[in-house]
């Protein structure tokens, strides 16, 4: 799909900034900049164009529909997010999807109350001043991008990293960057929940999970079966077992495998699978596709799973090194409340 078919694009002369500006209104804010109005244009095409693959792949990731990810834990996730809605925010109006209104949803123009009140002005407004892409289903109470933001906000602006390293244990080292929805391959194009890298230089890639019962497919077409070839291969055949990257089980393992594709085992990368240990059906495939034959075994180490429930209490209990204890603490007992079920 090119981005005339679908989304209106506007190219407008900007006073301030003594260029033209352009911009996708309601889907990309002000995005590209020049003195040449049609080639400002062109630029805009490109990145919208970008942007409908990454929301095209995004789709493909299992990630959760409404009536769809069923079982024992997600149905008492919902119930609970149910009752969130009404008693702690105070909404009786429920939010839909595909036409049908349900509990731990809320309406799609309050979205930002999916946002812990403790963090909610400052990262509405960080949101709004970013490119970050929000998730299509972020109204839903139980969104995974959520909960990411949530729990990490308040950890990757305290003034001591320290928190933060111990919660996941990626240390010793200081935090020297930090992105959310990070895109470290624009022609790959997987976007990590979080990005974090030390002064070291050693990277981390999270992919949190919390209603996810699997990884997600990738369908074996023209598009995908190039950038295994072009893209996959060559990055991952060094530690990825070669029968892995032929196409059936490179496909059927797809969004599990893409994680990888960022990391150097010499730089002293890993990847961090962060899921509820709650979540039994994906803490269950995530054990097995990591002790299976996927990986060597040299950068199995490298890729590891953190359980949500832990990293919590780990950073209740180093909440005392925090400058705002008390700030830090409540935040953390919210976000205990409405997500550890």
């Amino acid at each position: 799909m090119t981005a005339n078919t679908r989304y209106r694009g506007v190219v407008e002369w900007s006073d301030e900034d003594q260029c033209f500006v352009g911009s996708f209104p309601g889907i990309i804010g002000p995005c590209c900049h020049g003195d040449d109005k049609d080639q400002v244009f062109r630029q805009l095409r490109q990145i919208v164009n970008e942007w409908l693959e990454i929301e095209s792949e995004e789709q493909e990731k299992s990630s959760y529909s409404s009536d769809s990810s069923s079982g024992p834990y997600v149905d008492r996730v919902k119930s609970h997010l149910t009752e969130y809605r009404r008693t702690q925010l105070g909404l009786e109006q429920a939010g839909s999807w595909r036409g049908k209104p349900y509990g731990h949803i809320l309406p799609k123009e309050l979205h930002c109350l999916n946002l812990i009140e403790t963090v909610r002005a400052e990262v509405c407004q960080y949101l709004q001043a970013s490119k970050i892409r929000l998730d299509r289903h972020f109204h839903h109470l139980n969104s995974s991008q959520a909960a990411c933001i949530n729990l990490f906000w308040p950890l990757l602006n305290c003034a001591n990293s320290d928190i933060l390293v111990t919660s996941l244990g990626i240390g010793p080292g200081d935090i020297a960057r930090w992105e959310f929805e990070k895109v470290t391959d624009w022609n790959e194009k997987t976007n990590y929940d979080l990005y974090l890298e030390l002064n070291s230089g050693a990277k981390t890639y999270i992919e949190f999970k919390y209603t996810e019962k699997e990884f997600g497919r990738a369908k074996d077409d023209a598009q995908h079966r190039q950038k295994l070839k072009d893209i996959y291969e060559p990055a991952l055949r060094d530690f990825v077992n070669p029968e892995y990257l032929r196409k059936r089980k490179f496909f059927a393992n797809y969004q599990f495998l893409r994680n990888l594709v960022g990391v150097d085992p010499e730089r002293g990368d890993r990847v961090i699978f962060l899921v509820p240990n709650a979540n039994e059906k994906i803490a269950a495939k995530l054990h097995k596709a990591i002790g299976s034959a996927i990986m060597d075994d040299s950068v199995r180490s490298l890729v590891q799973t953190r359980y949500l429930e832990d990293v919590v209490s780990r950073a209740l209990a180093s909440a005392h090194l925090s400058n705002d204890e008390f700030y830090l603490r409540t935040h953390l007992h919210l976000y205990r409340r409405k997500y550890l079920v």
